[in-house]
């Protein structure tokens, strides 16, 4: 049986680091190519990136302790604020308030 060269390649997005590529089992560089012969088990492995998260109050009230949250994972809601004078309605992803 003659096989067929193949070439493999697997890419990541953003949201994930330290790809892997194994190819029946064995850790193979990327891109590899392979001789192939029959089936073929083909795995990459990825571990998602981790977010640093940050509430900011503009130096009023007291500070929220920072969150790391790996990708696809909630952040917890911070506690409720307390600051004389305003009302805390929601936070927002940038300093432009653009985005809840």
């Amino acid at each position: 049986m003659q096989g067929t060269n193949v070439r493999i390649t697997a890419e990541k997005d953003s949201h994930y680091d330290n790809l892997e590529l194994y190819v029946d089992g064995e850790l193979t560089e990327n891109p590899t190519a392979k001789i192939i012969e029959g089936d073929v088990e083909v795995k990459a492995v990825c571990t998602p990136h981790i977010y640093n998260i940050k509430f900011d109050l503009g130096g009023m009230g007291d500070p929220e302790p920072d969150q790391n949250v790996e990708y696809l994972h909630k952040v917890e809601a911070p506690r409720n604020q307390f600051v004389t004078g305003y009302i805390i309605d929601g936070w927002y992803r940038e300093d432009t308030h653009e985005n809840r």
